[in-house]
């Protein structure tokens, strides 16, 4: 696992490398990851929650997010911050300011039960959400097709 674990970051540092060209420096562009990583959460988030119900981009952004979901739990940590660590050569995460909340120590397992923790709980909202979405479409096309064809009655 540590080979593809590797991969995978090496895979984002040249995604980010091939988007921002004309940053040179690690350090820097290590640091523009940590500053974009909750935007590349919260977007797509908030994206899932401005589509109409029934369009076929908040199964996409579902999968994507169970897909994420499981690279957490399978590499045993975000790769976005594993990728940040390695190009600035420092501990710090997007988490710790949310540990900073908690007087604990930020240890690697407290970040990894919190990564992990939001990620579930995301996960199943996302997940009722659109699960909610279909029941109501099922429900309002039933009850749109039980008008269409219903025969008008005639008074004698």
């Amino acid at each position: 696992m540590h080979e593809y674990r590797e991969q995978f970051i090496n895979g984002i540092i040249a995604i980010f490398r091939f988007i921002f060209v004309w940053i040179k420096d690690d350090y820097t562009l290590g640091k523009t990851i940590l500053r974009l990583h909750a935007f590349i959460i919260l977007i797509p988030i908030g994206v899932f929650f401005l589509l109409p119900i029934g369009h076929i981009l908040k199964i996409i952004i579902l999968l994507l997010g169970l897909i994420m979901f499981a690279s957490q739990i399978i590499f045993k940590g975000c790769m976005f911050t594993a990728a940040e660590q390695r190009l600035t050569k420092e501990k710090v995460s997007v988490m710790d300011p949310i540990i900073r909340l908690i007087p604990c120590a930020p240890t690697k397992e407290l970040m990894l039960g919190l990564t992990v923790g939001m990620g579930f709980t995301s996960t199943m909202i996302g997940i009722w959400v659109v699960l909610t979405d279909y029941v109501k479409l099922y429900f309002a096309n039933t009850a749109s097709a039980a008008t269409t064809t219903a025969v008008p009655q005639t008074t004698a």
